[in-house]
């Protein structure tokens, strides 16, 4: 029997305690595992972002089945009311190759074509060749960069001191 596809809601505050497990446990690959990059990970998505930013963020779920199967947490800009900005994504590993990516990408996206944005932005690791293939699959092209690695061009100490980024942008 065929499960029912994932749809998207709103996130909210509520959302919190599975998002911090899930940014613990659905990266277990290697050199992904270490405690410090597991407390890093969750530490990027504290809970200011749904108290601040669930209007924004997205869930990706099956209603009536308590499995998260994705999140994305994103907002438009106060000071660049015309960009989105995607802050981190996460897909459930059993849901992955299954197109939940692309539902809540396509669903930021029509969020902010609502509130006027005629952009969306996010950065990824230079090293994180599977986000660069997807990002240019969603239409985002790489923004310029002075170095270049395996994912294309990106700006070294981006996030701070030996954090690089590749930037994206992808017009709506």
């Amino acid at each position: 029997m065929h499960s029912p596809a994932p749809t998207l809601r709103p996130a909210s505050e509520a959302d919190f305690p599975r998002i911090a497990h899930a940014l613990r446990d659905w990266w277990r690959q290697p050199g992904f595992e270490t405690e410090l990059a597991i407390r890093e990970r969750v530490a990027m998505v504290p809970r200011l972002w749904l108290q601040h930013f669930a209007s924004t963020s997205l869930i990706a779920h099956v209603p009536g089945d308590d499995q998260l199967y994705g999140f994305l947490v994103g907002f438009v800009s106060a000071d660049r009311p015309d960009e989105g900005y995607i802050h981190f994504v996460g897909v459930w590993p059993g849901a992955r190759r299954m197109g939940v990516g692309r539902l809540m990408y396509t669903g930021f996206f029509d969020l902010c074509r609502a509130r006027g944005c005629t952009r969306v932005r996010c950065v990824a690791s230079p090293q994180n060749v599977l986000s660069v293939d997807f990002h240019r699959g969603m239409g985002f092209t790489l923004e310029p960069g002075p170095e270049s690695g395996p994912g294309g061009p990106y700006v070294p100490d981006y996030d701070g001191p030996g954090i690089p980024r590749i930037r994206f942008v992808r017009p709506l």
